[in-house]
């Protein structure tokens, strides 16, 4: 019965998590979203402390970093080697464009709130409501990643849920495959500092 509950809890732990990441990131469209983000992730992150309980996530081990970085980097790679391909298109030419447009552009202290906001953002989506999801690990990654592409779709249409779906996709493996959050951290910061600060798209 407890573990029934929890797994309940965790589904609609996903559905609120949706619709609050969603909204953060409107509410950003008139500020910075950042600010939003990192104020809902934060949230978010707490809420999935306080309410599901499991395996310390913290542990790191030289084998998390490492299958984080080496992540990190094949992530990045994949990127700048297959964007110039589809970048052929021009509404996905023209939807990174406006993407870069609405974030802004990176200060030293904007990417140092960016690494903050990627920290908030792994532990409310990949922290311990993944593990409370009903189902096999492969029906808990399907599950929390579908709910965290969806919840991006609003602010940057069927591009942005793409690009969250398949990072979404890795950064969930790394952390069910390390069953900690450690290696998706160092992986989701090498790709959003290089694809957003050192080097954008395009």
């Amino acid at each position: 019965l407890v573990t029934v509950r929890a797994s309940s809890l965790a589904v609609a732990y996903y559905l609120v998590a949706s619709v609050a990441w969603a909204a953060a990131l409107e509410v950003g469209r008139r500020g910075d979203p950042l600010v939003s983000v990192g104020v809902a992730g934060a949230a978010l992150a707490v809420a999935a402390f306080w309410r599901f309980h499991g395996a310390p996530l913290f542990m790191t081990t030289p084998r998390a970093l490492l299958l984080g970085a080496t992540g990190g980097a094949v992530l990045v790679a994949g990127t700048y080697l297959v964007f110039p391909l589809v970048a052929q298109a021009p509404a996905i030419r023209w939807g990174t464009a406006d993407l870069y447009a609405q974030i802004g552009a990176f200060s030293a202290l904007r990417a140092l709130a960016l690494a903050a906001v990627v920290v908030a953002e792994e532990l409310a989506w990949r922290g311990p409501a993944l593990d409370a999801l009903p189902g096999s690990p492969r029906a808990r990654l399907a599950v929390g990643t579908l709910a965290y592409a969806a919840a991006h779709v609003a602010f940057g249409g069927w591009l942005l849920a793409g690009v969250a779906l398949l990072c979404g996709l890795a950064w969930g493996g790394l952390r069910l495959g390390t069953r900690g959050v450690v290696a998706p951290i160092v992986c989701h910061l090498a790709w959003d500092l290089s694809i957003m600060v050192l080097r954008p798209l395009g």
